[in-house]
């Protein structure tokens, strides 16, 4: 029902969906969708709350300089995977640098001294926007985006419907706010192989006679390389019969035989009705594993089914070259800026400053062969050498724990790069935890252990708190206030948080500095070009600074 028409002047865009303007008349937020800081519009208004309203665009009189003219995706405003792709890539960057500020500001976070000057990362979409002044006066940080930013996606998940007159199966993504499904043929968002794939699996299901009730999902999973990919059946258990499994094995042989870069072919059973895309259970149908393998830098990782891998992987090595920054700092302080070990032979590898030594060769550390932003400082380099066996008890052992660890991207890298130093991993995923043991042994690491547990039961236990640094990378929701508290309660000096969400990254922030944790350094990441989600990984150090790390010495 629409309840008014009115003119707007759009000011800034939401943590969501929307852009926000303010009523002429009463004075309270209106949210729209599909407008641009900047647009001078009219728009309807469906829905009118206590304090805020809804309205949707019905002319826009005069367009932002901030839109984007030609979006890649003409889709892009009904389909609800890119819900900022009609604002120019270095604005998204700009509002999404100015919602977490507002998330930090809401909550009374003050953040740290910003030093991505320093940092002197090339990115030309690290500078501020140049067209929206009114921010310049806001508290600088800023968002690393890429530069390309197409194609990133390693995993899509198509929900799928059979059209009943024809028994052609649909795949794509659902309208915004509607059980509406667009049915998707190109995106310029995920790899390229995908789209060729999935035609062909819409048409052999369509032939086979496989799709809705039984079939709920196909899902695609792809190494960088693009030359491993996975594909998987999400079914409906208790409607699936023994014809469906003949005619889903012709469907992978033939997929498997058309795409070689097709490696494994699964099926997924869940008859839950909840918005939980895959379940417990998975079964190899065709090829002969059930996982890709694929690389970040210098380690590999097998991932399956339904195992938690970051979609975007040349973002992600990036976010991980900073943990290691932010390792080497308190690795840092505890050595006081000295000798970082000392082999049988007098090599020394020192640290000068807190900050990363800088080098000018990509190819000490290539992300991939494309990555112009691949660099590590040589202090690390010299860390790598100094294999435990070559220490002479000059290195402190410290115990790092890498909680909410999916197939342990982060920790089997962290182990890899500091090989003196002892990591502990968990994940409440069965299948992921399994992964991550084989990726220890795959990557043949000694120094990395994990154990299959949720973060309540393993904070829990007083045994489980003993670590100088301690790595959080939650789901959304972010940490509960008992695991903060038992957190802060635990040996740990060293708190680094990875997260996708703002406003409970803010908030436990702020539970963290009542325990005596100090923000010491924040860097955002565009992990998700186009969304308004954003990757914020945060540094926060105990603020007794003569409390010494763990002290145990690592022995001959």
């Amino acid at each position: 029902m629409v309840l008014d028409i009115k003119n707007f002047k759009i000011d800034s865009m939401s943590f969501g969906l929307h852009a926000i303007a303010t009523d002429p008349d009463s004075g309270i937020k209106v949210f729209i969708e599909n407008a641009c800081p900047g647009d001078e519009l009219k728009a309807e208004i469906y829905d009118v709350q206590k304090d805020m309203a809804f309205a949707n665009i019905t002319k826009i009189t005069s367009a932002s300089p901030l839109r984007e003219e030609d979006p890649r995706c003409k889709l892009h405003k009904i389909c609800g995977s890119c819900q900022w792709q009609h604002i120019k890539y270095e604005e998204q960057l700009n509002f999404k640098r100015i919602n977490l500020l507002d998330a930090f500001k809401l909550n009374k976070v003050k953040l740290p001294p910003d030093d991505y000057e320093e940092e002197n990362y090339d990115d030309d979409y690290e500078k501020e926007s140049t067209e929206n002044e009114a921010h310049k006066s806001r508290q600088s940080i800023s968002v690393k985006g890429l530069t390309n930013p197409w194609h990133f996606r390693n995993k899509v998940i198509y929900p799928v419907e059979t059209v009943k007159s024809t028994g052609r199966l649909l795949a794509g993504y659902y309208k915004t706010k509607s059980n509406d499904l667009i049915n998707i043929k190109h995106c310029p968002i995920q790899y390229s192989i995908f789209e060729e794939l999935m035609e062909g699996i819409k048409e052999l299901c369509s032939g086979e006679g496989i799709g809705t009730p039984l079939l709920r999902h196909v899902l695609l999973r792809s190494s960088y390389d693009e030359n491993e990919v996975l594909v998987s059946f999400i079914l409906r258990k208790k409607l699936f019969k023994a014809r469906d499994r003949h005619a889903i094995k012709r469907i992978f042989d033939v997929i498997l035989r058309e795409f070689p870069e097709v490696k494994a072919a699964t099926i997924n059973y869940n008859d839950d009705s909840t918005n939980v895309i895959l379940g417990e259970e998975t079964e190899l149908i065709a090829g002969d594993r059930d996982y890709i393998v694929d690389r970040l830098k210098d380690i590999e990782v097998k991932i399956s089914t339904s195992s938690f891998f970051q979609i975007n992987n040349k973002q992600f090595c990036n976010i991980l070259e900073s943990i290691k920054s932010f390792i080497e700092q308190s690795i840092n302080e505890n050595q006081g800026n000295a000798e970082i070990g000392v082999s049988p032979q007098g090599r020394v590898a020192k640290r000068t400053s807190s900050r990363l030594t800088r080098t000018n060769d990509r190819s000490v550390l290539q992300v991939h062969e494309d990555d112009e932003n691949a660099e590590i400082g040589v202090s690390l380099h010299a860390q790598r050498d100094l294999k435990e066996s070559d220490t002479q008890g000059a290195v402190s052992r410290l115990k790092i724990l890498d909680a909410y660890s999916g197939i342990g991207s982060i920790s089997l890298s962290l182990a890899k790069a500091f090989p003196q130093h002892s990591f502990k991993s968990f994940e409440l995923n069965n299948a992921a935890v399994i992964n991550a043991k084989d990726n220890i042994e795959l990557n043949n690491l000694n120094n990395l252990e994990v154990e299959l547990a949720s973060a309540e039961e393993y904070f829990k236990e007083e045994q489980n708190l003993d670590f100088d640094i301690i790595i959080l990378n939650p789901p959304r929701k972010g940490c509960s206030n008992k695991i903060l508290e038992n957190i802060s309660k635990s040996n740990a000096k060293w708190i680094i948080y990875l997260s996708c969400n703002p406003s409970t990254l803010a908030r436990d922030i702020k539970f963290l500095e009542g325990a005596n944790f100090k923000l010491e350094e924040i860097k955002a990441f565009d992990m998700f070009p186009h969304t308004f989600h954003l990757e914020t990984l945060a540094l926060l150090r105990l603020n007794s600074k003569t409390a010494p790390l763990n002290n145990q010495e690592l022995s001959a």
